[in-house]
């Protein structure tokens, strides 16, 4: 009979993505481990840029949608969309208290949620409780440039992934402290 106990062990500490077969699925799947890890709007160091400097590439698994789009949250409130080179301009605003966002772009305006954010990610699902309300996934461009979408979904797992691997490795120094405190106040 084999060991089988390395295999197990190893079991335990991996985390691994499960599979879905559209980016919709596996931001259904994955948002809600992540979202503890989020920043808030109100942080908008990490979303706002200062002259075009935070540009946001628009992940999806949209065939007909061009590959390059990209979003960009200005600080005076201008909103700027740049598909395949052609740039439009909205506005944008943030509601203070709340995780929402309204995007008036093309004549209409849309409010959106705050699902995750981080430098690498930022990801909003229009308001409302349709559960088939439109995701927004958009990722750094310098880091998701030329990634096709299911390694940008590997990536955002990452941020899961490695923060359970930590909190399970806190755990068992956790545990072997106490235990040794116990153990040595006995002796």
């Amino acid at each position: 009979m084999e060991n089988r106990l390395p295999d197990i062990v190893s079991r335990i500490w991996s985390v691994e993505l499960p599979w879905c077969n559209s980016l919709e699925e596996y931001l259904e799947e994955i948002v809600p481990y992540i979202r503890p890890w989020s920043e808030d709007l109100r942080e908008e160091e990490f979303y706002v840029s200062e002259s075009g400097t935070k540009p946001w590439l628009e992940i999806t698994d949209k065939a007909h949608i061009p590959e390059a789009v990209l979003h960009y949250f200005e600080a005076d409130g201008t909103y700027v969309k740049v598909v395949e080179g052609h740039v439009s301009n909205g506005r944008w605003r943030h509601f203070g208290g709340s995780n929402k966002l309204v995007i008036d772009f093309g004549g209409s305006s849309i409010m959106y949620e705050l699902q995750y954010l981080d430098h690498r990610f930022f990801i909003l699902r229009k308001h409302g409780y349709n559960p088939n309300n439109p995701w927004l996934f958009f990722g750094y461009e310098p880091l998701v440039q030329g990634l096709p979408w299911r390694d940008c979904v590997e990536l955002l797992f990452e941020t899961y992934r490695n923060r359970a691997r930590n909190v399970r490795l806190m755990l068992v120094f956790s545990a072997v402290l106490i235990l040794l405190i116990i153990l040595f106040s006995v002796i």
